[in-house]
C-alpha cells in the first residue's frame, strides 16, 4: 500500500501514541500527542517501508478477558448474607407441657428450617442451648455452619401461648 499524497497528521510509524505530519511526500519532524478519551489502546504495527503509513492490526487473540468468577461469587455471598441478616418469626412447639423451657433440639430444627427457607442454604451443626426459660423477652444464641463459615442466630422470645413459643431470630456470620 502506498502513502496518501494528502498532507496531514497521521499515526507516527515510530510511536503509536503520537501523530506525525506527512507533507504529502515525506514525514516531517513535527509531532503531537494523540488525544484519547480513555485508556491508550495497545496496538501492534507491521514493519513498514520508509514513507508509508503504518497499518494497525488488532493484538493476536484479542485482549485477555478478566475472569468475573470472583465477582459473581462475591455478589452471591453478599446477597445470601443480606437475606441471612433478615428477621424471621418462628414458632416452637414445647414437647414437655409443664416445663416452660425451650427444647434445644426443637429450636435447632426450627432454626434450620427457617434459615433454609429464607436464604436457600441448609445450615449444618446447628446447636441451641438447653434450659432456656420460655418467657417473653428471653434471649439466647444458637450457632450453625453455613456458606463461608460459622454463624450466630440471636433468638428473642416474643410470645408464649401454652405449649407454643414464638420468637424473632436474626442470624449473621461470625467474624
Amino acid at each position: 500500500m502506498t502513502m496518501s499524497n494528502q498532507p496531514g497528521w497521521y499515526d507516527d510509524p515510530e510511536n503509536p501514541n503520537v501523530l506525525r505530519y506527512w507533507d504529502g511526500r515525506n514525514w516531517t519532524q513535527n509531532r503531537q500527542q494523540k488525544q484519547f478519551p480513555g485508556p491508550v489502546p495497545q496496538a501492534s504495527y507491521l514493519p513498514q517501508a520508509p514513507g508509508l503509513q503504518p497499518q494497525w492490526q488488532p493484538p493476536v487473540g484479542g485482549a485477555p478477558r478478566k475472569s468475573r468468577t470472583g465477582l459473581v461469587i462475591g455478589l452471591i455471598v453478599a446477597g445470601a448474607i443480606a437475606l441471612i441478616v433478615g428477621i424471621g418469626v418462628v414458632v416452637i412447639v414445647l414437647v414437655a407441657a409443664n416445663t416452660k423451657f425451650i427444647i434445644a433440639d426443637k429450636a435447632a430444627g426450627i432454626l434450620r428450617d427457617g434459615v433454609s427457607r429464607q436464604s436457600g442454604f441448609t445450615p449444618t451443626d446447628v446447636s441451641c442451648p438447653s434450659g432456656v426459660e420460655a418467657k417473653v423477652g428471653q434471649t439466647f444464641d444458637c450457632h450453625f455452619n453455613g456458606p463461608g463459615g460459622r454463624y450466630t442466630s440471636h433468638m428473642k422470645v416474643t410470645k408464649v401461648d401454652g405449649d407454643y413459643v414464638e420468637f424473632d431470630m436474626r442470624w449473621s456470620p461470625d467474624n
